[in-house]
């Protein structure tokens, strides 16, 4: 989406516009050079390709014995043991009629051999095996099969999971250049966070979010605690030590609401205010030039529900964009509610949920007990999108899904 002729700031738009917006200041970070061993969920900063065939050369799947398929023929036949090759040996001999070699799993197979018989469909001697049967050519795993030299076997941009790791560990790579991982500062506000005695209450958003930006794989920087007060905002803001900085609360119009006219304050410019989806419709972004590079401010409402929605929606995409990330976007998918949801929808809704497939269906269950529950998100691994003027709706209702 271009965002050349948008005139600033965006008011009430939806959740895919602000994403737009927001990922377009999402550049990757600088990259580092690490240990295979070390760059397990980090993210890739160049393509690997495949120096070597994997397997490099035909072997055995199983313990048995490598021979020439047309001397069973005539089966039940005994040939003479030439010599036997484990797994990190190479065979001395060829073989030739009516000779086979005693091989292992995972051992190369010899010049000759065709085939490879299991013990167990043998009688056999050290000096000799005995073929109870005629077999064809094959049962052999041949060189290339997993991986072939010249394949791209990870692109820039991919999560280094096992099976990536193991690929890369196939090709003897030990060393890779992966994205660092962004620093996103967090700062909590309101006065209820920083008085004691009766109304004052716990910062669960801080926690919350430093273990999702841990879980994306960026790392979090917490700048503080504000009461509702500009210059206590304003002093936390730290565009040095940061890629991207999220707030949580004083974005209502009260007269203790301070955050946005803080981070503007410190030369941050307002791109969006406010969404139109509910909740966590309370929200602002702004960006920071900083030597030629924006600076994404993402200010979430202070409930804590509404925050985490908020967050799992827009923010949480965009990280993984800072993070290197090729495939950064929530995956959506469709799924049927397995009961009715209660509530018209003036303005869009995003509902905390789960979805699963035990039914063999895709199902979204709805988990939201409160609005401002973080005990909704127990189990949750989805965010319902209800679109904006809907009615109350049926169980079985077919609905788009954020996977979060």
């Amino acid at each position: 989406m271009s965002l050349t002729n948008e005139i600033f700031p965006l008011t009430g738009i939806s959740a895919e516009r602000a994403i737009d917006v927001i990922s377009s200041a999402c550049n990757s970070p600088e990259t580092e050079i690490l240990s295979l061993y070390d760059a397990y969920g980090r993210v890739l900063a160049e393509d690997i390709t495949a120096a070597s065939d994997i397997p490099p050369f035909d072997r055995s799947p199983y313990d048995g014995y490598a021979l020439i398929s047309a001397d069973t023929a005539n089966a039940p036949v005994t040939l003479k043991v030439l010599e036997e090759v484990s797994a990190g040996n190479v065979p001395s001999v060829t073989v030739i009629s009516g000779t086979a070699v005693k091989i292992l799993t995972g051992a190369p197979v010899p010049e000759g051999a065709d085939a490879v018989v299991k013990y167990e469909d043998t009688d056999f001697t050290a000096e000799s095996v005995t073929m109870l049967k005629a077999v064809l050519p094959g049962d052999i795993v041949p060189k290339g099969e997993d991986v072939r030299a010249g394949t791209v076997i990870a692109r820039r941009g991919d999560e280094i999971t096992p099976s990536v790791a193991g690929n890369m560990a196939a090709q003897g790579i030990e060393r890779l250049s992966v994205y660092k991982r962004p620093r996103i500062g967090i700062i909590s506000t309101g006065n209820e966070l920083i008085n004691s005695g009766k109304g004052a209450i716990h910062d669960t958003n801080r926690v919350t979010l430093e273990a999702a930006i841990k879980r994306i794989g960026a790392n979090p920087v917490f700048l503080g605690t504000a009461g509702d007060k500009y210059s206590e905002i304003e002093r936390l803001i730290d565009f040095k030590r940061t890629d991207m900085i999220i707030s949580t609360g004083g974005m209502g119009k009260s007269d203790h609401d301070f955050t946005l006219s803080a981070f503007e304050n410190c030369g941050a410019r307002l791109k969006i205010r406010n969404l139109d989806f509910r909740p966590g419709g309370a929200f602002a972004y702004l960006e920071l030039e900083r030597h030629g590079t924006a600076i994404p401010c993402v200010c979430l409402a202070g409930n804590p529900a509404a925050a985490m929605v908020t967050f799992f929606a827009m923010a949480q995409p965009c990280i993984r964009k800072l993070c290197g990330s090729a495939d950064w976007r929530n995956e959506r998918v469709k799924a049927a509610l397995t009961e009715g949801y209660g509530k018209s929808s003036p303005a869009a809704r995003l509902i905390v949920g789960a979805i699963n497939i035990s039914s063999g269906k895709v199902m979204f269950q709805c988990s939201e007990r409160g609005k401002g529950s973080v005990s909704s998100f127990d189990g949750a691994n989805a965010l319902a999108i209800v679109p904006k003027g809907s009615p109350e709706l049926d169980a079985g209702t077919e609905v788009d899904a954020y996977l979060i």
